[in-house]
């Protein structure tokens, strides 16, 4: 396993533009660390360094958000961007996040092309909201009948969960649940 470069990043200008890819800003994990200072009068006090490990080391945290956005920039993506902010907005399941959790979760999304992954159990109902002409010429999707709502969708094949203890299952797009599946004989129906 290829270990992670140490180095702490607290300043956009410690990174260069050619160094602003999403595989260098890509998130492994969230790191943190208390720093404990001294006064002028003696007096220790404490602030705490959030931050993310990405290929480039550890970048303090506002400052690697500000990367994504120079990144997102550069990359003319702020339209896709926006729909993974509006899509983390409407379905924050956990109502405790804040806006800027939202935005935090857009960028992570972004830097890993969530929205190309097949296998992301969002996959199906994000592009049929946003890029519906993605699903429609991809050739390798199944068409499968969900047991759930009774109806016809177009998946995936690594949407297909294996499960030793459960038949088969899928992510129904239409109500977002794991759902039993047949899978159907294509006729060109589209999603």
């Amino acid at each position: 396993m290829r270990g992670f470069i140490r180095e702490k990043i607290d300043s956009i200008t410690q990174i260069e533009s050619k160094q602003i890819t999403r595989d260098n800003l890509r998130l492994h994990y969230g790191t943190g660390q208390e720093i404990v200072t001294k006064n002028s009068q003696g007096n220790k006090t404490s602030q705490y360094r959030s931050g993310v490990q990405t290929n480039l080391g550890d970048i303090e945290q506002s400052v690697w958000m500000a990367l994504v956005q120079k990144l997102i920039e550069q990359e003319h993506d702020q339209e896709i961007f926006e729909q993974l902010l509006e899509w983390e907005k409407d379905n924050n399941h956990i109502g405790a996040r804040t806006k800027h959790d939202i935005l935090r979760e857009a960028m992570q999304s972004y830097t890993y092309r969530i929205y190309d992954n097949k296998a992301w159990w969002d996959y199906v109902r994000f592009n049929m909201k946003y890029r519906p002409e993605i699903l429609e010429n991809d050739a390798e999707l199944i068409l499968v009948h969900l047991t759930c709502c009774g109806r016809e969708c177009r998946i995936p094949q690594e949407q297909v969960h294996h499960n030793h203890e459960a038949p088969d299952t899928v992510p129904c797009p239409y109500c977002n649940k794991g759902t039993v599946f047949s899978t159907m004989q294509r006729t060109g129906v589209n999603t």
